[in-house]
């Protein structure tokens, strides 16, 4: 088809994605505006674009034609004003500021004053305005608010002014933007930081809440050292009984910040169980990590939180080991938020243990699942406080020695089901150690399953391993779905064989699959049962 045929909605839609791909910027000319250049019929198309998709790009004139023939074809549409872009095509030049606030500001849907100290907005009602960025730390009037009924976006980097925006859905706070030649008042920004949760009762209409708090020690003094006395001064007010913000319509929490920071904004907020909450670590990890997880242990408060993940991972900079903890619902189809706790910078894997200990004592009367992973070699697991009493399912990915120190430290007395996956770091002795401490047990698992790679050369002595580990002792249903370092061809199971398997006769039931998907064996017999079940390696839940 020739271009110059080419179907009118199609083109429209072509126009309107350049306009934000390619914009008439100083540096690529005339950018989607030189679509209008191609024929007669293209340039018709262009003068008839929207109004808004022309009050788009006002921000981009470089010159007075420009400004004047951009502003005549948005007609009464509403702007984006983005002033940083403004200083750097010197839109000044030949349009004051007070013309600016004049003319622009009051028609603007978008405001976005990074760096940009000029322009006051303090004290106006701006009511188009749904959307405003401001990246800069002058200090405004915090006693002639802005009025901005229609506001739904706020990106800010601090709260040293007041806005009246009761409509107000996404707030973003990032206080990394703070540099020190733009604060004035540094014991002013210590407070609003520290009284931020007082600002988010105005909008009780908040659905996502992001906060990047990383305050950097050699901005003039302004560290957590100084916020420290201020955060505790807080979170002793809320063990008097200061209540916390009710957040009911919040559906993303994401917070970055120190530690001790974490725990009180956490402890300021009554967040609602279906909200996704994600919360990091950038500072305190040693002197604070008690105090996150004493504020977020008791989270799972509706039935629904029935998981408790904690995950140590490697990254590709050693120096940079991961450890999350994640409070979920494990039914599938259950719609439920989650809680994450990321601590990026768990190189001795403090964190995992931690968490391991902090939750043995208390983790919500409705968790029923807990799920490890941890690689690495740790020899130093203390005794726990607690017992883990309500955990009904283990779930572990790791080293069988880290687990066989878990089991002999907590106890897990009402544990049915365990699901060991060593992946390719299968030892004999720790697996030795590991069916001793199974054993040891005052009660039989019902379900144990073996997942992971083994140095089996030999398929019957893969076959054999679960005997002579003697895990029958330690569970009535033992499924191995471990491989091992030798190939064996599908095998259909004869009619006498499968009679044998679903009789429930004591002895040893064996199901193949052919390596191929994952077979599920079910025995419902009180007898012990070891079942060897050849697939492929299920994926983590």
């Amino acid at each position: 088809m020739p271009i110059e045929k080419l179907d009118l909605d199609v083109l429209l839609i072509i126009f309107e994605i350049c306009v934000d791909l390619d914009p008439p910027c100083r540096e690529h000319g005339l950018g989607f505006i030189r679509l209008s250049h191609v024929n007669r019929r293209w340039r018709n198309l262009a003068l008839a674009l929207s109004p808004a998709l022309w009050g788009r790009i006002i921000s981009y004139s470089w010159c007075q034609a420009m400004f004047d023939t951009i502003l005549s074809r948005s007609r009464d549409a509403s702007l984006i004003l983005d002033m940083y872009l403004c200083n750097d095509v010197h839109v000044k030049q030949f349009m004051p500021t007070k013309e600016i606030e004049r003319l622009l500001v009051p028609r603007a849907h978008t405001i976005i004053l990074d760096d940009y100290d000029d322009l006051t907005l303090t004290g106006r009602t701006l009511t188009l305005l749904q959307t405003l960025r401001r990246y800069c730390g002058r200090v405004f009037d915090r006693h002639d608010p802005i009025v901005a009924p229609s506001l739904r976006r706020l990106s800010v980097s601090d709260f040293l002014w007041s806005i009246n925006a009761p409509s107000l859905r996404i707030l973003e706070v990032d206080v990394a933007c703070v540099t020190s030649d733009l604060i004035e008042d540094l014991e002013v920004a210590d407070a609003w930081l520290t009284a931020l949760p007082t600002f988010l009762p105005a909008h009780p209409c908040l659905e996502e809440v992001t906060i990047n708090a990383h305050a950097e020690s050699d901005i003039n003094g302004y560290d957590w050292d100084d916020l420290a006395p201020r955060i505790r001064s807080g979170m002793e007010a809320l063990e008097r009984g200061l209540p916390a913000v009710q957040m009911r319509c919040l559906r993303t929490l994401k917070v970055s910040a120190h530690a001790l920071f974490l725990a009180f904004m956490w402890r300021s907020l009554a967040v609602p169980p279906t909200a996704t909450v994600q919360l990091r670590i950038l500072e305190g990890l040693h002197d604070h990590m008690i105090d996150v997880l004493k504020a977020i242990h008791t989270y799972p408060s509706d039935p629904t939180y029935n998981m408790l993940t904690i995950s140590h991972s490697l990254t590709k900079n050693p120096r940079h080991q991961e450890t999350n903890i994640i409070m979920s619902g494990a039914d599938v189809g259950t719609a439920t938020g989650s809680c994450t706790l990321r601590c990026p910078q768990d190189r001795t894997h403090f964190a995992f243990q931690s968490a391991l200990d902090q939750f043995s004592v208390s983790v919500g009367k409705h968790l029923r699942t807990l799920c490890l992973q941890i690689y690495v070699d740790i020899h130093d697991i203390t005794r726990g406080a607690g017992t883990y009493a309500s955990i009904e399912s283990l779930e572990f990915r790791g080293r069988a020695s880290t687990l066989a120190q878990i089991l002999s430290s907590y106890q897990f007395p009402r544990l049915r089901t365990m699901v060991v996956d060593v992946g390719q770091k299968y030892d004999p002795e720790e697996m030795r150690s590991l069916a001793r401490e199974l054993r040891m047990r005052r009660t039989k698992l019902q379900h144990l399953v073996l997942r992971g790679k083994t140095n089996f050369r030999e398929e019957t002595r893969l076959d054999g391993d679960v005997r002579v580990l003697r895990l029958h002792k330690a569970a009535l249903t033992v499924v191995d779905e471990r491989t091992g370092l030798f190939k064996r061809a599908p095998q259909p199971i004869s009619k006498k064989q499968d009679a044998r398997r679903t009789s429930g006769a004591a002895g040893t039931a064996r199901t193949t699959s052919g390596g191929m998907g994952r077979a599920r064996v079910s025995l419902t017999t009180t007898t012990p049962q070891v079942s060897r079940v050849m697939s492929a390696r299920p994926p983590w839940r």
